[in-house]
């Protein structure tokens, strides 16, 4: 999945998830994510990849998505979410 498609559809996916993200790019709107439930002493689950990094999770994109709508009658930027997730996370 990638994170254009993830943010389309944040109202559908796990609240418990964080959304881990490729690193080997520079952050786009085509960057692979994937979804996973951080482990309890922190981090991704062995499984993923090592080359994905922490994001956001997903009940805290999903706020930050409704309140961009909020602000912006009804839309929202993939570029805000970046931001935001490398300079206010």
């Amino acid at each position: 999945m990638n994170l254009q498609t993830a943010l389309d559809q944040i109202d559908d996916l796990d609240t418990d998830s964080t959304i881990w993200i490729d690193s080997t790019i520079e952050w786009s709107s085509d960057s692979t994510v994937i979804l996973a439930v951080e482990m309890e002493e922190g981090g991704a689950p062995e499984w993923v990849p090592k080359h994905f990094e922490y994001f956001l999770e997903v009940f805290t994109t999903a706020d930050l998505i409704h309140a961009l709508k909020n602000l912006n009658d009804g839309s929202f930027s993939v570029e805000r979410v970046i931001y935001y997730a490398v300079n206010d996370a």
